[in-house]
């Protein structure tokens, strides 16, 4: 696993940056993280559980609806929404209210 430590005087090129990265697995960020643009998901199978005070975001498909879900330590699992994709009406978006 790399963890990248960014010092705030220092100027890295974006080739540097991600020759830094390359070839990992596992990428740890500290701090916040800002994404200009999107960020884009590929369905995957439910993960291994993530270790303690973490969680997982990930998305899967349900027959032909996509689930954006998130998975804690415990193996509990959240599914913040759920986007009807292909049923009709398609692309019906159901969030998912947590009380």
């Amino acid at each position: 696993m790399a963890t990248l430590r960014v010092d705030p005087h220092a100027k890295y090129t974006d080739a540097e940056a991600i020759t830094a990265v390359e070839g990992e697995a596992t990428l740890d960020l500290t701090g916040d993280v800002t994404v200009a643009g999107f960020m884009g998901l590929a369905e995957i199978a439910t993960p291994a559980n993530p270790v303690q005070n973490k969680l997982r975001l990930f998305a899967r498909a349900n027959g032909t609806d996509i689930e954006l879900v998130s998975l804690s330590s415990t193996g509990a699992e959240c599914v913040i929404c759920t986007l009807a994709n292909g049923a009709a009406p398609a692309n019906v978006l159901t969030l998912n209210w947590i009380e």
